[in-house]
């Protein structure tokens, strides 16, 4: 490479400069001529890849107000239903196909009428989840004001009867006061 031609390609931190506002025009544009049912999918992950990472989430019918910094790509599975309840999730992920993927965070918002108490949640969640004893201690928690649970990784709450929330993230890249920083920021969307 010439010494011209060094000097004059910009370094990925003056590309991720430059292409900043061209990626809000995107978005104001996408955003501005999507319907009002459809989500424009593409900015995110463009976004994503140049690590301009949004400050909040929409998962369902939550929106996360304060993500943690340093998350990888955001994936949205599809929408799925299983045993009366309907769930939406995101999952941002870290890694390469060299080195591996780990998963930084997992949100997961649930909808349905036999999440109507706390003790219908818990019970119903716990068992659905199906994770190991040794690998879980769930103890009593509070999500701005509503009753939840909550071991080293994840937490589960019902934000009002018929729709509830589970998030877990990756403990040794953040602490239990980043999820709870995380789970404390959320609002009900809809």
């Amino acid at each position: 490479m010439s010494v011209l031609a060094r000097r004059t390609a910009p370094s990925p931190s003056r590309r991720r400069l430059l292409l900043a506002p061209l990626l809000f025009a995107l978005a104001v544009l996408t955003l501005t001529s999507t319907s009002a049912g459809a989500a424009p999918a593409a900015v995110p992950a463009v976004a994503d890849s140049i690590g301009c990472r949004p400050a909040s989430a929409t998962v369902g019918d939550l929106t996360f107000r304060r993500l943690p910094a340093g998350l990888g790509a955001r994936w949205d599975g599809p929408p799925y239903s299983y045993d009366d309840v309907d769930f939406v999730a995101s999952v941002w992920e870290s890694g390469s196909d060299r080195a591996g993927w780990s998963t930084d965070l997992h949100i997961t918002v649930m909808t349905g009428d036999r999440l109507n108490s706390p003790r219908a949640l818990h019970d119903w969640f716990i068992e659905y989840q199906q994770r190991p004893a040794d690998e879980v201690d769930y103890r009593r928690a509070s999500v701005r004001g509503a009753p939840g649970w909550i071991t080293r990784d994840q937490i589960f709450w019902l934000v009002r009867p018929g729709l509830a929330a589970s998030v877990t993230i990756d403990v040794p890249r953040w602490s239990a006061a980043a999820l709870r920083r995380l789970v404390n920021s959320s609002v009900v969307s809809n």
